[in-house]
C-alpha cells in the first residue's frame, strides 16, 4: 500500500483525526493519569510504535514527560 492508497482509502484522514484527538486529551489533562484509545488504523507509510497499555513503557514515560502528564497509557 502506498501513501496515495492511504489517502484514497481514508486511512490517513482517520489516523489524523485520532492523533488530533490524542493531542487534545494530552494538552487538556496536564498532571493527570490519562488513558487513550488505540489507533483504529495505521497507514502503511507510518512506521512507528505506539504507546503501550502499561504506564512503565519508555515510550509512555516519554509522552508523559513531554505533555506533563502524571501517567499515560492506551486501552488494549
Amino acid at each position: 500500500m502506498s501513501a496515495a492508497d492511504s489517502l484514497r482509502t481514508g486511512q490517513a484522514q482517520q489516523y489524523s483525526r485520532e492523533a488530533d484527538n490524542r493531542l487534545k486529551i494530552y494538552r487538556s489533562n496536564r498532571g493527570q493519569n490519562v488513558t487513550v484509545d488505540k489507533f483504529t488504523v495505521r497507514p502503511y507509510v507510518l512506521c512507528f510504535k505506539d504507546i503501550e497499555p502499561v504506564t512503565t513503557n519508555w515510550r509512555n514515560q516519554a509522552v508523559s514527560q513531554y505533555y506533563e502528564l502524571k501517567t499515560v497509557k492506551r486501552k488494549s
